[in-house]
C-alpha cells in the first residue's frame, strides 16, 4: 500500500468537491489546530537557525530579530502559496485591478467553494494570529504595542468573518495586497539588525515601492470593491454583522496603512537626506537600540584593532 500525501491532505481538509475545491467543513477547527501546532514548530526552528547569528545583535534586540526572520519566512510562504493558487486564473488577473466589472456578482454566485491554497492561507493566518497575539508585547515598544494589538484584533475579525461567510473572493485579494506589500520589509529589518547597510537600504526602498503600490493603491480599491459588491442581505442583523465584522475593520486597517506609509516615508526621507537608517519608527526606542547595536559593533572592531596592534608591537619587540 503506497502512501499518497494528497489523499491525506484531502482527508484533513474534508469537504472536497468534484471540481477539486473545498467547502468550509466541520473539520476546520481540527485543521486549524494542526496548522497552529506545525507553525509553532516552524517558528522554533527558524528561531534556532536565526540564533546562529544573534551574537551580532544587542541582547535587547535578539528576540525581535529572530521574530523578524520568522515573519519574513511566514509572509513569503503566504505570497508563494497565493501565487501558485492564482496562477493562470481570473483571480490573478483581478488581483492587481479590483473587481470593478459587471459580472462580479455572478462570479460570487458561481464560486461557492474555496480552493485548497486559499483555505490554507486563511487558516495559516488565523494560526499565526493565535500564536502571536499573547506575546506581541515582547516584540514591540511604546506605541508599537497598541498599534500591533489593534492590527491583530481587526485582522482576526476580518479573516474569521470573511472565512465563515464564504467571502474569500473579497478576502484573498486583500490578503495578497497586504503580504506582497510588506514581506520584503522583514528581510530589510533583518539586515538592519545584522548591520548589513547596503542590502538593507536596497530592500527597504524595494519594500517602499511594493508598499505604496499594494497597500497604498490596490488595498483601498479592493476595500471599495468589497463595499460596492457586498452580498444582498435578507435581514438587518446580517447587514449590521457584515459592517461590524468586515467593513469597519477593513476601514480601520486602511487608516493604519496610511499611518505606516507616513512612517516609511519619513524613514525614506532620512535615508536619502541624512544617510541614516532609523529603523522601525513604530517603536519608541527602536532608533536608540539601532544606534546601540551599531556602537557595539564599532566597539568590537576597535577592540579587535587594538588587539591586532598589540600583537604587532609584541612581534616587533621580539624581533
Amino acid at each position: 500500500m503506497t502512501f499518497d500525501i494528497r489523499n491525506y491532505i484531502e482527508m484533513i481538509f474534508y469537504y472536497k468537491q468534484d471540481d477539486g475545491n473545498f467547502k468550509i467543513g466541520q473539520k476546520d477547527f481540527i485543521t486549524f489546530a494542526i496548522i497552529t501546532f506545525f507553525l509553532f514548530l516552524v517558528r522554533q526552528i527558524v528561531f534556532a537557525v536565526a540564533g546562529i547569528w544573534k551574537d551580532k545583535v544587542t541582547k535587547k534586540k535578539q528576540l525581535k530579530y529572530q521574530q523578524c526572520v520568522f515573519q519574513a519566512v511566514f509572509r513569503t510562504t503566504c505570497v508563494f502559496v497565493l501565487l501558485i493558487t492564482m496562477w493562470k486564473t481570473d483571480d490573478f488577473k483581478r488581483i492587481m485591478t479590483p473587481f470593478m466589472d459587471q459580472e462580479f456578482n455572478q462570479i460570487i454566485k458561481r464560486r461557492v467553494t474555496i480552493p485548497l491554497g486559499y483555505k490554507f492561507v486563511y487558516l495559516l493566518n488565523l494560526s499565526y494570529i493565535s500564536i502571536m497575539f499573547p506575546i506581541v508585547y515582547k516584540f514591540e515598544n511604546g506605541k508599537g504595542i497598541i498599534l500591533m494589538y489593534l492590527h491583530h484584533i481587526v485582522t482576526a475579525s476580518v479573516v474569521l468573518s470573511s472565512y465563515m461567510g464564504n467571502l474569500w473572493i473579497h478576502g484573498i485579494p486583500i490578503f495578497f495586497a497586504n503580504d506582497a506589500g510588506v514581506f520584503l520589509l522583514y528581510y530589510s529589518k533583518t539586515c538592519v539588525y545584522l548591520v548589513i547597510k547596503p542590502l538593507s537600504t536596497i530592500l527597504f526602498f524595494s519594500t517602499f515601492a511594493f508598499y505604496l503600490f499594494f497597500r497604498g493603491v490596490t488595498y483601498p480599491l479592493h476595500v471599495f470593491t468589497a463595499f460596492r459588491a457586498m452580498p444582498i442581505f435578507t435581514t438587518t442583523n446580517q447587514k449590521i454583522q457584515y459592517w461590524v465584522t468586515i467593513m469597519a475593520p477593513l476601514l480601520v486597517l486602511q487608516v493604519m496603512q496610511l499611518v505606516w506609509i507616513k512612517v516609511l516615508s519619513k524613514m525614506a526621507y532620512n535615508i536619502i537626506k541624512y544617510k541614516r537608517f532609523d529603523g522601525d519608527a513604530r517603536s519608541d526606542n527602536e532608533i536608540i537600540e539601532n544606534k546601540e547595536n551599531e556602537t557595539n559593533k564599532n566597539k568590537k572592531n576597535s577592540k579587535k584593532n587594538s588587539e591586532d596592534t598589540t600583537l604587532k608591537n609584541k612581534s616587533r619587540k621580539q624581533k
